[in-house]
C-alpha cells in the first residue's frame, strides 16, 4: 500500500469553524505519524479577520526573526490596491501562514511567513496610512488620491471581504521553519546571501539584528549599536550618520557587515584568506545547527561587544572629512589591523585608537596618492646599466607587487572585495610601516606620581600651583599629568606638574591647550605664562 499523508480540507478564515479546521489538521498528521506531524494545507484568509478588533490580534504580521528588513513604499502598496480593486481575474500572489498551536494542541495564532509586504499594504490603506494612486478611476468614477475613510461603503465592505490566497504550515520546528522561508524565497524572490543567514534561528542570527537593525515601530531592540544609527541623506534615501559610505537599500547591508565581523575574527579563522558570501552562509549555519557552538548561546557575545565598541571609537576618530572613504571593507580592514597589532605585541604594549586611526588612513591614501606613486617604485637591484654604467631605462621592476604577483595599483583600488589577494596585499602595505607609526607604545605602568617627586616637583614651582600660581600646602597638593595618560602622557617626572586637587579635578582628561584656555576664560589667567614650561 503507498504512504499516503491524511487528506485535509480547504482552510479559510471566513467561516466560524476555521479555527476547529485548523486544530482538526493537526490532530490528523499527528495521529497518523507522530514523527512526522508537519502539514501543509491550501485556503486562504479574509482581509476582516486581519482587521476586526476580536481576532485581528490572532494574526502576527510584523518582522518575525527569520524575515527580511521592511523595504515597502507607497508605489508598492498602491500598486496592490490596484490589484485588489481594478485587475478583475488578476489575484495577489499566495502568501504562506504558519499556525502556532498551545502545548494542548489548541489554536494560538497565525504568523505571515512569506507575503508580508503584500498583505499588509492592504491593513495599511484600512488602517489610512496612504491614499489610492493619482487617477485611481473604477466603474467610471475618480478615487485618485483618497484615504479608505473617504471610500462608499460598497468599496469598504469589498475590501474587508476580500481573500488572498495562502498556504498554512503547521507543527514546524525552528530549524524547518527556517528552512521552509529560505526554499519559499528562493522560489519566488532574489534571495541575498545575507537573507539566508537571516532566515537561521539562534541566538547569533538574533544578535546580528539586535545590533545592526532600530525599528521605527513595535520592536525596538535595547541591544542596537549607535554606530548604526540610521539618518535620511539629502537624495531621501536612508544612511549611517557615523559611516555615510555605507549603502542601505533594505538588503540587511548593516546585519551582513556585523555578521562579517563575527566571521572573519572567529577563533581560528585567518582573516587575511578572505571571505565568500557563500562560506560565510555555510559557517552560519553550522554555527547555529543543532550540536554547533552557537546553538544554544552566542557563546562570542562579549568578545563581539568589545570588538563593536572599538569599532565605533576608531570611527569617531577618523577625520570628518575620511569618513567618506569608510566603505564597509574599509571599516573592516580598520577594524581587523587594529586587531592585528593588539594581538601581535605582548600586553605591554597598546595602541592608541586616534593615532591609529589617522595613521591607517594616511597609509592608505600614501599609497593612493598618484603623485607620490609610492605604488609604482622599481626596485634599484633589479636596474640594469649600459657598457658607461648609465641606467637603462625600462629595465627596472616593480619594487612592490599584488600578492598574486600582477602589478601592483593603488591601495584604494584594492577594497572592491574580501578576497585573499586584496586582503593580503592590503596588509603587505600596512606592514611597510614600523608599528610605533601606528601608535603602538609601550603602556606606562605607573598610574600616579611618588610623594618625593611631587614634593621635589612643587620645590621647583616655588610652592606655587602651577595652573593658578596661588600658593600651594603639600597636604593639599596633588601630582598631575600635564599630558594626561589617556592622550599618551607618561608617569615621568618630566610630565609632572603640581596642582590643588579641585584643580586636579577640574582638568581630568582634558588636553593641556583646552584646560589652560579654559582657566583663560574662566579665572583670566595668561596662558603665555606656560610656555616656558612647556608648548600647550
Amino acid at each position: 500500500m503507498a504512504y499516503e499523508r491524511p487528506i485535509l480540507p480547504y482552510v479559510t478564515t471566513s467561516v466560524e469553524t476555521f479555527t476547529q479546521t485548523i486544530e482538526y489538521c493537526s490532530k490528523q498528521t499527528k495521529e497518523f505519524d507522530e514523527s512526522e506531524p508537519q502539514f501543509s494545507v491550501k485556503g486562504d484568509i479574509d482581509i476582516r479577520y486581519a482587521t476586526a478588533d476580536v481576532t485581528k490580534h490572532l494574526l502576527v504580521t510584523g518582522n518575525r526573526e527569520y524575515q527580511r528588513e521592511k523595504v515597502t513604499t507607497p508605489e508598492f502598496k498602491q500598486g496592490i490596491m490596484n490589484t485588489v480593486f481594478k485587475d478583475g481575474f488578476k489575484r495577489i500572489p499566495q502568501i504562506h501562514i504558519l499556525v502556532k498551536y498551545t502545548k494542548k494542541g489548541k489554536f494560538s495564532k497565525l504568523e505571515i511567513m512569506d507575503g508580508q509586504q503584500r498583505f499588509t499594504s492592504i491593513i495599511d490603506f484600512i488602517n489610512n496610512d496612504f491614499p489610492l494612486a493619482p487617477d485611481f478611476i473604477l466603474k467610471g468614477k475618480d478615487y485618485g488620491g483618497k484615504y479608505f475613510f473617504e471610500l462608499p461603503d460598497e468599496l469598504k465592505d469589498f475590501l474587508k471581504n476580500y481573500r488572498v490566497d495562502a498556504v498554512y504550515y503547521g507543527n514546524l520546528t525552528n530549524a524547518e521553519i527556517s528552512e521552509l522561508f529560505v526554499d519559499i524565497l528562493n522560489n519566488t524572490n532574489d534571495m541575498k546571501d545575507q537573507e539566508k543567514r537571516n532566515a537561521l534561528l539562534g541566538k547569533f542570527p538574533t544578535y546580528v539584528r539586535d545590533k545592526a537593525r532600530k525599528f521605527p515601530k513595535g520592536y525596538q531592540s535595547p541591544n542596537f549599536h549607535p554606530l548604526f544609527n540610521r539618518v535620511k541623506r539629502s537624495d531621501g534615501k536612508w544612511g549611517l550618520e557615523e559611516l555615510p559610505a555605507f549603502k542601505l537599500n533594505g538588503r540587511m547591508e548593516v546585519d551582513q557587515w556585523v555578521s562579517q565581523l563575527a566571521y572573519l575574527t572567529y577563533k581560528g579563522h585567518d582573516w587575511t584568506k578572505g571571505v565568500s558570501q557563500k562560506k560565510h552562509t555555510a559557517w552560519a549555519k553550522s554555527m547555529t545547527a543543532s550540536g554547533g557552538e552557537y546553538s544554544e548561546e552566542f557563546t562570542d557575545k562579549r568578545f563581539m561587544d568589545k570588538i563593536l565598541k572599538k569599532t565605533a571609537a576608531l570611527v569617531k576618530a577618523v577625520p570628518q572629512e575620511h569618513r567618506k572613504r569608510l566603505t564597509p571593507m574599509f571599516t573592516h580592514m580598520m577594524v581587523l589591523y587594529y586587531m592585528e597589532l593588539t594581538q601581535r605585541f605582548s600586553s605591554k604594549f597598546k595602541c592608541q585608537e586616534s593615532i591609529f586611526a589617522n595613521q591607517f588612513m594616511k597609509q592608505i591614501l600614501d599609497w593612493s596618492c598618484k603623485n607620490q606613486a609610492l605604488y609604482a617604485q622599481i626596485d634599484p637591484e633589479t636596474i640594469e646599466l649600459d657598457r658607461d654604467g648609465n641606467e637603462i631605462l625600462g629595465s627596472g621592476k616593480p619594487k612592490y607587487s599584488q600578492s598574486n604577483g600582477k602589478v601592483l595599483g593603488t591601495a584604494l583600488e584594492l577594497f572592491g572585495g574580501y578576497n585573499q589577494n586584496a586582503i593580503t596585499t592590503i596588509k603587505m602595505i600596512l606592514d611597510l610601516q614600523e608599528p610605533k607609526f601606528y601608535g603602538i607604545t609601550l603602556k606606562d605602568e605607573k598610574v600616579s606620581f611618588s610623594k618625593k617627586d611631587i614634593e621635589s616637583k612643587l620645590r621647583e614651582q616655588n610652592g606655587l600651583d602651577f595652573y593658578t600660581e596661588m600658593e600651594l600646602d603639600i597636604k593639599n597638593a596633588h601630582g598631575d599629568h600635564y599630558v594626561p595618560r589617556s592622550r599618551g602622557g607618561k608617569t615621568e617626572y618630566d610630565n609632572l606638574v603640581v596642582c590643588a586637587s579641585d584643580i586636579n579635578i577640574a582638568k581630568s582628561n582634558i588636553s593641556p591647550k583646552d584646560f589652560i584656555m579654559y582657566l583663560k576664560t574662566e579665572f583670566g589667567i595668561n596662558p603665555d605664562k606656560f610656555k616656558e614650561y612647556k608648548s600647550a
